[in-house]
């Protein structure tokens, strides 16, 4: 959802609450969004139009490969939203893009609330499968087995 910073800052209200009704795409190695992530933004513009305040709450539900025994599984996420974003009149460089807004360019709402859930995630994500018991090998991830493969050709070479 792209927004048009100038008419936030022209509005003759301080205060755009915009509801959000969307799906993100999401890197595969994060996860894979089974619902939209919906929730109500609110964009307060400063007195003096130097900065845009975004708040809201936003939630989905999103599957992801349970960090313990590598299986996917589902998990309801409900994330807190709230970003200062610096009005720049001059042209942005890359370098500027995380924390400004340029006065007369867009805010893409859609990759703003992506980047909020990408850190949001928990660090440890478990599906609640039970943890390994004394002497029990661990299950390889899939995406780990060249590498594990790999480590034992290498192994075997110094023996």
């Amino acid at each position: 959802m792209l927004l048009e910073v100038a008419s936030l800052l022209e509005s003759q209200e301080s205060v755009a609450r915009i509801p959000f009704r969307e799906m993100i795409d999401l890197s595969q190695d994060v996860g894979v969004l089974l619902n939209p992530v919906e929730g109500e933004i609110t964009i307060e513009r400063a007195i003096d139009g130097s900065m845009l305040t975004v708040k809201g709450e936003i939630s989905t539900r999103i599957e992801v490969a349970c960090d313990r025994c590598g299986k996917p599984f589902a998990m309801d996420l409900k994330v807190p939203v709230e970003e200062c974003l610096r009005v720049e009149s001059a042209p942005l460089t890359s370098l500027e893009v995380e924390e400004s807004v340029e006065a007369t360019g867009k805010l893409d709402l859609s990759d703003l609330l992506r980047q909020v859930l990408i850190l949001n995630l928990p660090i440890r994500k478990l599906c609640g499968c039970p943890a390994l018991s004394e002497g029990e090998k661990p299950r390889v991830d899939i995406r780990w087995q060249s590498l594990e493969a790999l480590k034992k050709h290498a192994t075997e070479e110094e023996e």
